[in-house]
């Protein structure tokens, strides 16, 4: 090869992006006479010493002449640990490419003896040259190898002539490749990288289909997606390996018979696949169907192909880094959840965080309630609270009840597709993937987690469930251990026939609440409300008839009193309630309203027309300053509401009120 043709095979290299990290020359064999041969340096250009003529020389010598003799590419490294190749040309001549460092670059690979002579002769200690040499390019031996193959087929197309006659065409479609290899490292998402990767190679090589196969690391699988074209491809491939030969990677042409092996009903005569791959890490591949790449435009495509590489090796790395972070923010979390008291502020607070976690705007958390078999809402977030108290869901019935039944988590990226539901998407929720998760306590389902509407609008992933899965498994423990200490606080302050307030709670609460009425000069009032004859009706009909007549009196209180209320069981038919704010003619009409509602339970049961309904009221400031002179009063009116036949309401003014029987 003379010396014209040398120069325009480096300037047809030079421009490739493949060698945009190598020095590169054409050498002599020594034992070859060469008409207008041109030893360069190869190692001056990179910001290497000129040290070629010193240390390089010999070993380069040997390389080249290793590499004619056997005519065949030999790769190498010089004693500066630099990785090198020499590739055989024609007359006596090779390309000779270098400047490439290993990834793990020890100073002392070769020995001592390179570097004394340097500090020696060239004045250059060892750790100056390791300073230089670590700025170089990094890359492994396979990649090299990789590379080696690449630029034969380069050359291979050079001789050809298919360079020589097109080299002002191909120059602007390397230019623009290059460009867009930029572009797609710019790319805000990975979605958006492999688009405008698809359209590159489907626009600038007239690709008809492009497919693009990637792993799913949780099924360790490879799943297929049209991204340019109309072929349909088959989401997951069959085959656990892809088409490569074993540890290569080198494009691979496939085939009809092979297309259809390793993606069936797809209707195509051949496919290139190109490896998407990082050292030993496959990502997956790139399928070109019915695509007719010369050498250029492949090693073109493969460029683009490795940019798409890091693009993906970025996401997983920005995912793996978004893991993490969320991790250190789950245990902040659960830290603070550890700290709550409050069943309500600590239900709130999981609701919240959990949607924290994974981006979502609305959601809730619903109980199962076992005595009436279905999920009640307990918490919500971006959801009407009005609304949300009077929904229910039956178990078994709908994403949330099927969940709870099932104790399994449920992703939906579309409801309007998911089998089971198949339902257009309700107006409230902005998007249509949801996500439900079981909240389980010593392996029994209590509740339900349900999130909807990430804020980026993207569906749930599986990543959002692992994360969901490991909070609520430490949330609902956390949960069920303060619904347990609820109950046990309940029932040390409650009744457990009627789940009303004991006796010695509501005396407290009054004193509570006297002190409150003192302190604000507010009116309060003491009702006391019996069912006389009780005991005769007891004998009659049993205990359990009796139980039941109770539960319903307790039913009927707390439905006619207001949030502020409080209704206690004194006594086997005997109830106590404070009225805060109330006056005692207000307490009056609380007390008429009472004995309607009793009076209408009553009748509708001839077992129950021999019991009546007295009540006792007494009021601050009228009837005393104390809790025990407001007891004592409400129980003075009680006896004589008792005395009467008809005037069955009684306060401790002297003036009688409304008189009523039940």
């Amino acid at each position: 090869m003379n010396a014209p043709q040398s120069d325009r095979l480096l300037t047809y290299l030079r421009d490739n992006p493949l060698l945009e990290n190598y020095c590169m020359s054409i050498y002599s064999s020594f034992s070859v006479a060469t008409p207008g041969k041109v030893n360069r340096h190869l190692c001056g250009t990179r910001g290497i010493p000129h040290l070629c003529h010193k240390i390089c020389l010999p070993s380069l010598n040997v390389a080249i002449e290793e590499a004619l003799s056997v005519k065949k590419s030999k790769i190498f490294r010089c004693p500066l640990g630099l990785f090198s190749f020499a590739i055989p040309l024609s007359a006596g001549t090779c390309l000779v490419c270098s400047g490439v460092r290993e990834n793990l670059f020890d100073l002392y690979f070769y020995g001592s003896e390179q570097f004394e002579f340097l500090k020696e002769k060239e004045n250059i200690g060892a750790f100056e040259l390791l300073e230089q040499l670590e700025k170089l390019p990094a890359s492994t031996e396979k990649e090299v190898g990789d590379t080696v193959l690449k630029v034969e087929r380069l050359i291979a197309a050079f001789h050809a002539g298919e360079v020589a006659p097109a080299l002002d065409l191909n120059s602007h479609l390397q230019s623009t490749v290059m460009n867009v290899a930029a572009a797609i490292g710019r790319e805000e998402s990975t979605n958006k990288a492999i688009g405008l990767f698809s359209e590159t190679l489907g626009i600038l090589f007239d690709v008809p289909s492009i497919a693009l196969v990637l792993k799913d690391e949780e099924s360790n699988c490879w799943l297929a997606e049209t991204c340019w074209g109309i072929l349909s491809v088959p989401s997951c491939l069959t085959s656990k390996t892809l088409p490569f030969e074993e540890n290569s990677c080198n494009p691979a042409m496939l085939a009809r018979d092979a297309v259809a092996e390793v993606f069936p009903g797809v209707d195509a005569d051949s496919a290139l696949c190109l490896p998407l791959v990082d050292g030993n890490a496959a990502f997956g591949m790139a399928v070109l169907f019915d695509a007719s790449l010369n050498d250029q435009s492949l090693s073109l495509a493969e460029l683009l192909a490795g940019k798409l590489v890091e693009k993906l090796k970025e996401n997983i790395t920005d995912r793996e880094t978004r893991r993490q972070k969320r991790v250190v923010r789950m245990l902040e979390m659960i830290r603070t959840l550890v700290l709550t008291e409050s069943q309500d502020d600590l239900l709130r607070l999981i609701l919240e965080m959990a949607a924290e976690l994974v981006g979502a705007s609305s959601g809730s958390i619903m109980i199962i309630d076992r005595k009436s078999a279905i999920l009640r809402i307990a918490s919500v977030l971006g959801i009407n609270p009005i609304l949300a108290r009077s929904l229910f869901t039956r178990l078994g019935e709908g994403i949330a009840g099927r969940v709870a039944v099932s104790g399994t988590p449920l992703l939906i990226q579309d409801i309007e597709q998911e089998q089971q539901e198949k339902r257009r998407n309700r107006i409230r929720f902005d998007t249509k993937s949801c996500i439900s998760l079981p909240l389980k306590f010593k392996g029994k389902v209590i509740g339900v987690l349900n999130l909807a509407d990430k804020k980026n609008a993207a569906p749930f992933t599986p990543a959002d469930q692992d994360i969901l899965s490991t909070f609520s498994e430490q949330a609902t423990t956390i949960l069920g251990r303060i619904t347990t200490l609820t109950k046990a606080k309940l029932n040390t302050i409650t009744d457990s026939l009627t789940s009303l307030y004991n006796l010695r709670f509501i005396k407290k609460r009054l004193n509570e609440e006297l002190s409150r009425s003192i302190r604000h000069k507010l009116h309060l009032s003491l009702m006391i409300v019996s069912l006389d004859n009780f005991a005769a009706y007891h004998d009659a009909n049993g205990q359990a008839d009796a139980n039941r007549v109770v539960k319903k009196m307790a039913r009927i209180l707390n439905a006619s009193l207001r949030d502020i209320d409080l209704v206690g069981r004194s006594n086997e038919a005997e109830f106590c309630i404070i009225l805060p704010a109330t006056s005692v003619n207000e307490a009056v009409f609380v007390g008429e309203r009472i004995e309607r509602s009793i009076k209408k339970e009553l009748s509708n049961s001839p077992k129950l027309e021999c019991m009546a309904t007295s009540i006792g009221i007494a009021s601050f400031p009228e009837n005393g300053t104390s809790s025990g002179d407001l007891i004592n009063a409400a129980r003075a009116a009680l006896s004589q509401a008792e005395a009467k036949a008809d005037d069955k309401i009684r306060s401790s003014q002297a003036n009688p009120t409304l008189a009523v029987t039940c």
